[in-house]
């Protein structure tokens, strides 16, 4: 197997104070995340669907040093075959129901007794699907999407928010705590998915008030960046406001935190648990509308952000 340290076969059993953990899913939430899995000591396999971010991230924790147990594997199937709890953050209902129930995917490979954790933004329905699917193979599932940004990922304190059986979150935990400053327990299945589309319609909707107020101080003009600091300034102020400023402040000039396509989706997704749960919630329809525009404009793929761009009139060509 390439890029291994070592190979760990027979997960399922082990000691579930020290698990052997997959990592299905190197973006921008999972790079940090795998990190501070490796710098804890604990046994690692990757696996990221370009194979180049997967050898880069094996150099990167080798070159941090404390001889961490990392090995690359080529199918989720492989990950999950030698993983006591497989953690997956991938970009939505798609991606993770391959990543699951692919011919490949966790289910073919994982042990009875293991776990796996969904760490994606994707709907509840889906969560549940995937969980029958692990418990048609003996294995169970909590859905544990994080709350918080890249930054708090990198730091180590980011809000896990896990939905599922109290047994399993229980069995997951010592797999999340390298990352997590908090593992918040909602609720059954589904629970942490559905809390997660909850939480991100404020996310998302800030991020549409922050865009109109300073396109508004901006049409009655006040420079930009005076605007923001009296945003941030203000009692509203929050860490929402430093990590975001360089994106309202100075549009494209640096990559996306989250992109905007990607918020689109999240708001699809809590409509239709509102649809679903017969809900009528105007806001977060409003919101949905104004980043469809600012996607139609050629902002996909900014930072979510960038819908302040398209408040301001601009089009660009993605």
């Amino acid at each position: 197997m390439a890029g291994g340290k070592s190979d760990h076969s027979g997960a399922g059993a082990g000691d579930s104070s020290s698990p052997r953990v997959g990592f299905i899913g190197l973006g921008n939430m999972g790079w940090p995340m795998a990190a501070h899995i490796a710098a804890a000591g604990l046994p690692l396999r990757v696996h990221n669907r370009t194979r180049s971010k997967a050898e880069a991230f094996l150099e990167h924790v080798g070159a941090t040093g404390g001889g961490a147990d990392v090995q690359i594997c080529e199918t989720p199937a492989e990950v999950a075959a030698g993983s006591d709890a497989v953690l997956s953050i991938v970009s939505d209902d798609a991606a993770a129901t391959e990543v699951f129930t692919g011919p490949d995917g966790v289910a073919a490979g994982i042990a009875p007794g293991a776990v796996g954790v969904e760490m994606s933004t994707i709907s509840p329905g889906c969560v549940r699907h995937l969980a029958g699917v692990m418990e048609s193979v003996g294995a169970a599932l909590v859905d544990a999407p994080a709350g918080g940004s890249v930054s708090t990922a990198e730091a180590g304190v980011l809000l896990m928010i896990a939905g599922g059986d109290a047994a399993a979150v229980d069995q997951a935990r010592p797999a999340l705590e390298p990352f997590s400053g908090r593992i918040a327990h909602v609720g059954g299945q589904g629970a942490g998915a559905a809390m997660k589309l909850a939480l991100n319609t404020l996310v998302h909707g800030l991020v549409n008030s922050v865009a109109e107020g300073l396109v508004l101080a901006e049409g009655a003009g006040i420079d930009r960046q005076v605007a923001y600091e009296v945003f941030a300034s203000s009692p509203l102020g929050s860490p929402f406001f430093q990590y975001r400023r360089d994106w309202y402040e100075r549009p494209g000039e640096q990559p996306a935190i989250f992109r905007l396509d990607l918020a689109i989706k999240d708001l699809r997704l809590a409509l239709d648990l509102a649809a679903e749960v017969g809900l009528d919630l105007p806001q977060i329809a409003s919101n949905h509308r104004a980043l469809q525009a600012a996607s139609a404009a050629g902002f996909g793929d900014y930072d979510v952000a960038g819908v302040a761009e398209s408040l301001r009139g601009k089009q660009r060509d993605p």
